[in-house]
């Protein structure tokens, strides 16, 4: 089976890992929670490893936990895409301004019923994941490939330092664009 990594806080509630649970399992993904990968292995390595071989990393950030927002910034600066922003309803609009138009709603599922919210969330998810919606997906800050490195160069009026002056300045030195 396919893998989908479930970053939300250190306790995520049952009912929103049944419901994202639910819409994968039409995709053959079994839903991996942050602390299960944690229990594994204290020092992250797996953490790590999953977030980037994970077919699917789905990010809440509703619970507000720091580790979640410094995970999703690895997840979108490492993955073109697959990686997945969902926040409970009352915390979308007070969220960061880039974040609104690109993260998935949920009505609170904490009283584990299956309510209109549920089915309409579980067949959102499954619309967005089978379409591969990059306005959903897509990273807004991947590292393109096609981008050429920065390189260091020397400022052509900075002072040389001469034999003399050995232990001195540096010369100063600043990135400079690709030719």
């Amino acid at each position: 089976r396919r893998l989908c990594v479930l970053l939300a806080g250190s306790a995520p509630a049952p009912a929103l890992a049944a419901m994202i649970g639910e819409a994968v399992a039409a995709f053959d993904m079994t839903v991996v929670g942050r602390d299960d990968l944690r229990t594994r292995d204290p020092a992250g390595r797996v953490l790590y490893e999953r977030l980037l071989d994970a077919e699917l990393v789905v990010c809440d950030l509703s619970p507000g936990d720091p580790e979640d927002f410094y995970l999703l910034g690895v997840c979108w600066a490492l993955r073109p895409s697959a990686t997945l922003v969902v926040a409970e309803q009352r915390d979308v609009e007070s969220g960061p301004p880039s974040l609104r138009g690109r993260s998935l709603r949920y009505l609170s599922p904490h009283d584990g019923k299956r309510g209109a919210g549920y089915g309409q969330f579980v067949r959102r998810m499954q619309g967005i994941v089978e379409q591969a919606d990059a306005g959903y997906l897509g990273s807004p800050v991947y590292a393109q490939s096609r981008l050429a490195a920065p390189r260091l160069v020397h400022d052509e009026g900075a002072r040389q330092p001469t034999p003399a002056a050995a232990g001195g300045p540096a010369p100063t030195a600043r990135c400079a664009r690709p030719p």
